[in-house]
This record gives C-alpha cells, sequence and structure tokens, in this order.
C-alpha cells in the first residue's frame, strides 16, 4: 500500500535504463520489469505482458507531483496506464537498471537486493503440463 507521507518525502533516483538498445533516462518515480501482467498487491502494471514471448516488458513512470501521481496510480492498479503521457514502455530480452543513488529492488513486494541490475529470461526453462 502507498502511504501518502512517505510518497510526499520520495526523491526520484536518476535512472539508466537499457533494454535491448534502447535506453530510458532521467528521473522516475518508479520502473517495473515484469515478465506477467499482474505483481505486488494485484496491480495490473503491464496488461500486454506474456510469460510465454520471451520478453520482458519495461514500465517507466517519470517522477510526477504529489497531486499528480494519485491519478497514475490508480491507472497502474487498473491496468490502464499504458498510453499515459508520463510512461514509458519497451519489451527487450536483456534490461539493466542503474541508479543513482542506489535504489532497492523488489520482487512482487519483497526486497531482492539494490541496482546496478540486470535481468533476462531463460525461454522454455520450466517445463508446465496441464489438462
Amino acid at each position: 500500500m502507498v502511504h501518502q507521507r512517505g510518497l510526499a518525502r520520495y526523491r526520484a533516483p536518476h535512472f539508466r535504463i537499457t533494454a535491448d538498445g534502447e535506453t530510458i533516462e532521467g528521473p522516475l518515480l518508479l520502473a517495473f520489469v515484469a515478465n506477467a501482467q499482474y505483481c505486488g498487491n494485484r496491480m495490473h502494471v503491464v496488461p500486454t505482458a506474456r510469460t510465454d514471448d520471451g520478453q520482458l516488458d519495461v514500465l517507466a513512470v517519470r517522477e510526477l507531483s504529489l497531486l499528480a501521481v494519485w491519478p497514475k496510480l490508480v491507472k497502474l492498479y487498473a491496468g490502464h496506464i499504458l498510453g499515459d503521457r508520463a510512461v514509458r514502455h519497451l519489451r527487450a530480452q536483456r534490461v539493466r537498471i542503474d541508479t543513482e543513488p542506489p535504489a532497492v529492488i523488489q520482487a512482487d513486494g519483497q526486497i531482492v537486493g539494490r541496482t546496478p541490475a540486470e535481468f533476462s529470461l531463460l525461454t522454455q526453462a520450466v517445463r508446465v503440463i496441464v489438462p
């Protein structure tokens, strides 16, 4: 859950995200590297993401004023954030994220490290049997 007091004190790190040669650079409110549509508390982050396409979806939301953040968070949870002017969406097989200062990395709400970080997929690494 997002807390207003914490959001008001938040200072966006300067990001440099490289995704298969494309770059997103600047202060970002948040960034996601996703292999599926949902994360965390049912945030519908990237409605176009597919777990079986061999691509990671990168979603970056630029730094916004406190008043502008709330409507974006509503869109994020509802799955309507793509196409918003404050959002950049890329698809890639390899993603590297650098920030200044270093930023916390979360995987489905759990802290798993700090930037810099690299992400990639192992395609067809898990065999699933369904009826």
